[in-house]
């Protein structure tokens, strides 16, 4: 997955931001340093005794 194959197959099968340094996804992402996602910490998301 971390490999310019990988990457790439997954930034061109679906809204992913590429991890690897100098791919870019094909879609019309918003930068990534332009992101403001809610602060959550571990604590938030409990236990996982639900999931688990």
């Amino acid at each position: 997955m971390a490999s310019e194959e990988g990457q790439w197959a997954i930034t061109n099968t679906s809204a992913e931001y590429p991890l690897r340094k100098g791919m870019e996804s094909s879609r019309s992402l918003k930068p990534f340093n332009e992101l403001q996602p809610p602060k959550v910490t571990s604590a938030d998301l409990g236990n996982a005794e639900e999931a688990l």
